[in-house]
């Protein structure tokens, strides 16, 4: 992992360049239906940029699940979590998203090898979480 630095470095966190296999949803639980896939491009304590076809609206309330990588290929390890989305980016054309930039507030680091049973975390109590329907 390495460090990336910007010249107008607005961030809190020092970010690491990570690709991590990422499952996400936004509006109804990971345990209950078939989430998105992405790739993290970087990570940090506060948050992450997450390459995928299929981006969330930003300001939508997304469950997370982050596989960390480890030596030998396996993820042992996954981070899951409550994030909001902050940003969306698009091709350079502007006619497809390429992913998108969200933070979170509530983190749990859980050994799959122990637990390999997806659970669902509860939405922080102050977040209102949209569904599919009403995102569009």
């Amino acid at each position: 992992m390495r460090a990336i630095e910007e010249s107008t470095e607005r961030r809190k966190a020092v970010r690491y360049g990570v690709e991590a296999r990422v499952n996400f949803n936004w509006g109804t639980s990971l345990a209950e239906s078939c989430p998105f896939e992405g790739t993290t491009r970087d990570i940090s304590l506060a948050g992450a940029f997450i390459l995928a076809a299929t981006c969330p609206p930003v300001d939508s309330m997304l469950e997370m699940e982050v596989a960390l990588p480890s030596r030998d290929g396996t993820s042992r390890y996954v981070i899951r979590s409550w994030m909001t989305v902050l940003r969306v980016e698009h091709d350079p054309a502007g006619t497809r998203p390429i992913g998108f930039a969200a933070v979170g507030r509530i983190f749990s680091l859980q050994d799959v090898s122990i637990d390999p049973y997806r659970s669902s975390m509860a939405p922080p109590e102050d977040v209102e979480v949209r569904t599919h329907a009403s995102d569009k």
